[in-house]
């Protein structure tokens, strides 16, 4: 493809829903900036990074409550609906409603023991494990955060992206930046409670505004005139993506448990966070793009349309370069600037910001095989390769975070990015026909 072509499609692009949703998720990524900046402007680094543990917390909760479903929601009901096959629709819905209630019953109940647990040690003066009372919290707000994830997808899935991107990237920052102003307006002193009471706040808040908009469609599906039979398919592709989202989460937590470990200096968790927000910015737009269109690359595998696949991924990988270029750049020129923006002490975190958004920037093409091989039915495979990339990644990570601490950890993510890429990419070729690399 022709420079020139490639400006004309890139015209083309931006006059579709392309552009709005790059304008939504950019709003959303300077909020969540804002808020994050905020928050690490008014708490101790080693509190920020409390909080920045207590969001990894809730983040593996929710992937186990949803144990898969996450993924598999969007690519089931993207399929039905396609075809519109409603009686479908119903049985997913009913089954995978089942499912995360039954598991969110469970995590209230362990956030529960787990409270008293703690309780009954503090009656007795033992204070070893004061640490865990933040965390016993999360396990309350998990179910609500899966149920939301859930409203998302069907919203996605029925390829209303606006209805379901706009809450969740805007919306929930406004909210929470919303109370936490609150609370310095009133004069008290924030500390990584009163962030998570202010997240719990707008989790809620949107819950309710989600549920309501999806009135209708429950309405709909439960007048449907069918019996709710359930497919064995779905169970195995859920347990198939429970673990691949495991996987996928494993080496970010992973490199924060071992910085905390290994690491000499307390302060390094919380500008772990922060570069893991700043370096995000063009993941956010990559794996937005790609999520927008998996309903899509569903549909025509379903109908067996290879060379419509290709000319998707073409044109998505185009526009990502042309989008992510400019990006890498504001981030390599001002991300001293970035990062003294939470705190000044953070600045020292810019070598390790520099060799992350690097790796990310040549391996961008790997968000979209990961996604190809898991909604091409090659998730068996996809989940292979995340084990052993995750295996190579705690073992390089701890050998080098022990000898090198922040810039240790990012020297083992750029590696593990890189390796890991070229290899999806061979078995995406190899196992589907389809080029991921393909620019221009």
């Amino acid at each position: 493809m022709s420079i020139q072509k490639t400006i004309r499609h890139l015209g083309n692009v931006l006059k579709q829903d392309n552009l709005r949703y790059v304008v939504i998720v950019l709003i959303g990524y300077v909020l969540n900036y804002g808020l994050h900046t905020l928050l690490a402007r008014y708490l101790p680094p080693h509190e920020y990074g409390d909080f920045s543990v207590m969001l990894t917390t809730l983040g593996i909760i929710v992937l186990i409550i949803q144990f898969g479903t996450g993924g598999t929601i969007l690519k089931n009901l993207s399929a039905s609906l396609a075809i519109k096959d409603y009686a479908a629709t119903k049985s997913y819905i009913f089954w995978h409603s089942k499912l995360i209630t039954i598991l969110s019953i469970i995590s209230v109940i362990v956030g529960f023991a787990l409270m008293v647990l703690l309780f009954i040690l503090d009656t007795f003066k033992y204070t070893q494990l004061d640490y865990l009372h933040p965390i016993t919290l999360v396990f309350f707000l998990a179910p609500a955060a899966v149920f939301l994830n859930l409203c998302n997808a069907i919203l996605l899935a029925k390829k209303r992206t606006f209805a379901s991107l706009i809450p969740d990237k805007i919306f929930r920052n406004i909210l929470i930046i919303f109370v936490l102003g609150i609370f310095i307006a009133i004069g008290a002193q924030i500390g990584a409670h009163d962030a998570l009471l202010a997240f719990a706040v707008s989790l809620i808040l949107l819950l309710i505004f989600q549920l309501y908009k999806l009135k209708d469609f429950y309405a709909s599906v439960i007048k449907t005139n069918s019996r709710v039979t359930i497919d064995n398919k779905w169970r195995s592709q859920s347990v198939k993506f429970f673990f691949v989202t495991i996987l996928n989460a494993s080496s970010y937590i992973a490199g924060m448990l071992l910085l905390e470990l290994f690491g000499n200096d307390e302060a390094d968790v919380g500008i772990y966070a922060a570069i893991y927000i700043i370096f995000s910015l063009m993941g956010l737009f990559v794996m937005v793009l790609d999520k927008m269109k998996y309903p899509t690359i569903v549909a025509l595998y379903q109908k067996k349309n290879s060379q419509a696949i290709q000319a998707l991924i073409n044109r998505l990988l185009v526009f990502k370069i042309l989008l992510c270029m400019p990006i890498y750049i504001i981030i390599i020129v001002f991300g001293k600037n970035l990062l003294g923006l939470f705190n000044p002490l953070f600045v020292n975190g810019y070598l390790a910001l520099i060799i992350m958004v690097s790796a990310y920037f040549f391996t961008l093409f790997d968000f979209m095989s990961k996604g190809v091989l898991s909604y091409c039915n090659e998730q068996t495979l996809n989940t292979r390769i995340r084990a052993i990339e995750v295996a190579y990644s705690i073992i390089v990570t701890a050998v080098l975070v022990y000898n090198y601490q922040l810039s240790g950890l990012a020297i083992a993510f750029a590696s593990k990015l890189l390796l890991f890429s070229i290899v999806r990419l061979y078995f995406v070729r190899k196992h589907l026909g389809l080029k991921c690399c393909y620019v221009f």
